[in-house]
């Protein structure tokens, strides 16, 4: 991956990918802890 020759758009693609990580993580938990109340 170059990351030299563009430095802010594998900066961007990090943080995207983090954010959506999260994102993810965070439906999955809601999604579990409604099966545990539920």
């Amino acid at each position: 991956m170059p990351f030299t020759t563009e430095p802010n758009g594998a900066k961007l693609r990090l943080v995207g990918l983090n954010l959506f990580g999260q994102r993810q993580l965070t439906a999955t938990h809601v999604v579990i802890v409604a099966g545990m109340t539920g």
